[in-house]
């Protein structure tokens, strides 16, 4: 079997993630891992047992043994990253989002054009969990009727407290927006791989309840820990009404500062005759209501599922499925599309494009803007 060589820039906790699924992986090889912070670099070589470490980033675009790329660098890193490792001749695969706003992912969407040849997704990871897939082929296969209703939320705690800090806390690394672009976006690749509709319309509110938070200073003599306040110019929290293509209404909430919620993802639709739930914190499981007869739990086992979702489980019944498996997914199908010969501009994978995230930058920006106009706003073709 050929085996595609992998680089991997960006060795934080999001690239240590990719490190445990690539090498799940039976059709590729851990080739190389590349990061400016030396330091950290060493530290993770001798964690993670990587061979092959590169403190420069070009010399790894330069390294002639390598085949795809995967981008696990913050967010405002991403439009230069994404475009040398394709115009490198590399195949790309990208944390979200693919650039920092619509007009710098319009960009990598002309590069592409002029590369066709590279196969570019993203980890929009939710979309590959076995329950989803099923909850999708349901859905598509008109088992609940026309979906009417598209509802849920994406809620967690990590930056309940003034003093929880990261770089998603500040505009110049994350982008303009901040709970809709991070987990705002996973939720509306979630709701559209389901529905198989995308979201053409938005009416939005966004809330910054901590607009004053202090950011952690370390003397570099005593270790002593201080902070300062620094304002905060994102959204902790938004609230979404949308429109879908297909004429099925939605609506979702997002929020980081949520008690107790550490990674709730749900989403619900309603059809004509029957719904259905699926909560990432319980991954393993549908939840299907019926007006006629008894709810029901439908828990995952292959000996149970369709065969367009078995490609996406791996345990038998019993051992519950998550988060990681659904990144093995991702990049075990992007991959394998890669080894197949396809193309994105000809086949349609399964796995999220960097067309697919473009258009989830422009909702972005559409939900900003009605935020702040306090009116509906439309996604005209482009």
């Amino acid at each position: 079997m050929k085996k595609l060589k992998i680089g991997l820039i960006g060795i934080g906790y999001i690239g240590c993630a990719h490190v445990t699924a690539i090498r799940r992986c039976p059709n590729a090889i851990l080739h190389a891992v590349a990061d400016t912070d030396r330091q950290l670099l060493e530290r993770k070589k001798e964690e993670l047992g990587l061979e092959k470490v590169y403190d420069n980033v070009d010399e790894m675009l330069a390294d002639p043994e390598i085949d795809v790329i995967h981008d696990c660098t913050p967010n405002h890193m991403h439009l230069e990253l994404n475009r040398k490792i394709i115009q490198a001749g590399k195949h790309v695969f990208s944390e979200k989002p693919v650039a920092a706003s619509a007009k710098e992912s319009a960009k990598l969407l002309d590069i592409l054009g002029e590369n066709p040849d590279i196969v570019a997704g993203v980890n929009h990871n939710y979309r590959m969990n076995v329950m989803v897939q099923d909850m999708k082929h349901r859905v598509q296969s008109g088992e609940i009727g026309r979906p009417r209703l598209v509802y849920g939320s994406y809620l967690l705690d990590w930056l309940l407290y003034d003093t929880d800090y990261d770089w998603r806390l500040e505009k110049k690394f994350a982008g303009k927006s901040r709970a809709v672009a991070d987990i705002g976006t996973h939720w509306m690749d979630t709701a559209q791989t389901v529905v198989g509709a995308r979201i053409t319309e938005v009416f939005a509110n966004l809330e910054t309840m901590l607009p004053v938070r202090k950011r952690p200073v370390k003397n570099s003599a005593s270790g002593e820990i201080t902070y300062e306040e620094y304002q905060i110019d994102t959204e902790d929290y938004g609230a979404v009404f949308a429109r879908f293509e297909n004429g099925a209404f939605g609506l979702f909430h997002v929020s980081q500062i949520s008690p107790g919620k550490k990674c709730r993802l749900d989403l619900t639709v309603d059809g004509e005759t029957d719904s259905l739930y699926w909560n990432q914190e319980e991954a393993d499981r549908l939840w299907a209501g019926h007006r006629g007869r008894g709810n029901e739990y439908i828990f995952r086992d292959p000996k149970m599922l369709p065969p367009e979702t078995l490609a996406y489980t791996y345990m038998p019944a019993g051992h519950p499925e998550g988060w990681n498996d659904a990144v093995y997914n991702n990049i075990h199908s992007f991959y394998t599309f890669i080894l197949e010969g396809k193309k994105t501009g000809r086949n349609k994978p399964d796995f999220a494009t960097f067309e697919e995230c473009h258009y989830l930058n422009r909702l972005t920006e559409a939900i900003l803007e009605s935020s702040r106009t306090k009116q509906w706003i439309r996604l005209e073709d482009e």
